[in-house]
């Protein structure tokens, strides 16, 4: 097990610049589903996990609309009737950043501290990003 934990980690210290790419593109669009003059943003924002899952090789994967923000749909049939079904749920969009003067830096901007750790300050970055994306840090 601790082998398997060891590849893991060295697999994601590999590919760490990559994945902070994408985490710091996603985290940049201000996806307030709260507000209504973001409503654009949470539209982007759902295209751009479609892309996402797309890019990871999901057999589908789809933007749904609905009366509010869009639901965000994938699938992947290539394990084999065998293995489990696993579902992956979550939200993406994020609070509204008012009031801007309490900010110590810019909402939707991530900032990296230590050359490794983002800052939760940047567009409530657990929120929508960590449970969005932290299960594709790993083979």
């Amino acid at each position: 097990m601790l082998e398997h934990s060891e590849k893991s980690i060295q697999y994601f210290m590999d590919h760490k610049n990559s994945y902070l790419e994408q985490l710091n593109q996603y985290i940049r669009i201000p996806s307030v589903s709260a507000d209504s003059k973001y409503k654009a943003q949470v539209h982007d924002t759902a295209d751009w996990l479609v892309n996402y899952l797309r890019s990871l090789g999901m057999d589908r994967a789809e933007a749904i609309e609905t009366k509010l923000s869009p639901i965000v749909y994938a699938e992947y049939l290539k394990a084999g009737e065998d293995k489990p079904t696993v579902l992956i749920y979550g939200h993406y969009d994020v609070q509204p950043p008012d009031p801007l003067a309490q900010w110590h830096s810019a909402p939707f901007e991530p900032t990296l501290q230590d050359g490794f750790t983002l800052s939760h300050k940047g567009n409530n970055v657990t929120q929508k990003a960590g449970r969005a994306l932290r299960w594709r840090a790993s083979p």
